[in-house]
Parts: C-alpha cells; structure tokens; sequence
C-alpha cells in the first residue's frame, strides 16, 4: 500500500482555505474598536455606513407590511394591523433623508457652549461697523432702451397728417 505525501500545492491550498476561514470568523466576531484619535470618518466611511441605514430601513419596511397582513388576518386584530402598517409608511421617506445626509456632525467629546452676552457683544460690533461704512452708491435704474418704430402716417397724431390743419 502506497501512502500519498501530500504535495506543496495541497499544502498551499489548505494553508489558504484556513486562512480565509479565519478572515470570515474575524468579520462576523469583531469587536468594537475604541476611538483613540480625533480624525473624522473618511468620506467614503460616511457614505457606507449612510447606505447601511438606508438597506436596513428599506428592509424593515416589508416585514413590518408583512406583519400587519398576519396580525388582521390570524388574530382579527385591525387596530394593532394599523399602526403596524402606519409606522412602516414614512420608512422609505426617512431613509432617503438619512442616505442623503450632508456635512459632519459634532464631535460629541467637545463641550458646546453658548454665551449669549459674546454674540451680542459680536453682533453690535458688526452693526457698529456697518454703520461707520458708507453706503454704496446708488447706480441710476435704467430701463431697456426703448427704440420706436416710425410712426404710421395714417394715425392722427402724426405731423404730416393732412386731416390736422396746423395753419393761424
């Protein structure tokens, strides 16, 4: 009986298939990573996790519909029905609205403060040199150039008319 060694090309392959089997078990079992810097999610990081929310909005959507339908027609509970069908109508709308959000938002370790006395005390200062600064110029309105045609000879108002009698 013959043993088979195993070659350098099973070896390889099942080094790789063990190593993608790890990758996968890391993806599903990850663990949250702890923010130790101050830098922002990249744009594309943002867009992911926008899309993110949208699918899982977007998915939501039909089992709740689905939900509604067995809920009346098992238990003959319309009213539950209802306002399982009415909290999944504005889904989409707010899914659009989150998928299509803009900017960055606040870093949340920042205190916010308002000092109300400093804007006022800014705002003055930005009227009081409003103030000070001249007016501008005011350009004079001028309408489109008005370009008349020739009078027509037949209307009454015109000189050559010989219905007008211009003589003392």
């Amino acid at each position: 009986m013959e043993q088979h060694d195993p070659s350098d090309d099973d070896i390889a392959e099942s080094i790789e298939g063990q190593a993608e089997e790890t990758r996968r078990r890391a993806r599903v079992f990850r663990r949250p990573v702890e923010l130790i810097t101050d830098a922002e999610l990249s744009p594309h990081q943002r867009r992911l996790k926008r899309e993110r929310i949208y699918v899982i909005l977007q998915i939501i959507r039909v089992p709740l519909l689905l939900l509604a339908m067995l809920v009346w027609a098992l238990w003959g509970l319309w009213w539950l029905a209802a306002i399982i069908f009415v909290v999944s109508i504005p889904l989409p709308g707010v899914a659009v609205v989150l998928a299509n959000e803009k900017g960055t938002k606040r870093d949340h370790r920042q205190q916010s403060t308002y000092k109300p006395a400093a804007a006022r005390m800014h705002h003055n200062q930005l009227r009081q040199a409003q103030a000070l600064e001249p007016p501008p110029p005011k350009e004079v309105e001028q309408g489109p150039e008005v370009i008349d045609a020739d009078p027509d000879p037949a209307t009454p108002d015109h000189p050559t008319d010989p219905r007008k009698d211009d003589t003392p």
